[in-house]
């Protein structure tokens, strides 16, 4: 039986409480006041925690909803190719890409 149980059957039975006893459940009531304050505070931090990592998602949701705008594609002809070959300027495909929100190896 707990503190606060035994405490509260007494006072049921128009017993008289002793000061230790209430003391003890004043102490028992701070020391979990304590421990759901300590909660609170590491909710805050999760719910910061989350915040932050639902931004960042949201941000990369909106830029791979963008599709990357590739440069036209030009065509390689020469004489010992069975067919054309299709180019796309190095140059431009990463300057799409970068333009698109991408990061192109290298840029770091």
């Amino acid at each position: 039986m707990t503190t606060i149980e035994m405490i509260k059957n007494l006072a049921q039975r128009n017993s008289v409480v002793a000061s230790a006893d209430v003391l003890a459940v004043f102490e028992e009531l701070e020391v979990k006041d304590k421990h759901i304050a300590e909660l609170e505070a590491q909710v805050k931090v999760w719910e910061s925690a989350a915040t932050k990592h639902l931004a960042r998602a949201e941000e990369a949701e909106k830029r791979l909803a963008t599709p990357v705008r590739l440069p036209r594609t030009l065509w390689y002809e020469h004489d010992e190719l069975p067919q054309e070959i299709p180019v796309l300027e190095k140059e431009n495909v990463v300057a799409a890409i970068r333009t698109a929100g991408f990061k192109v190896e290298g840029d770091e």
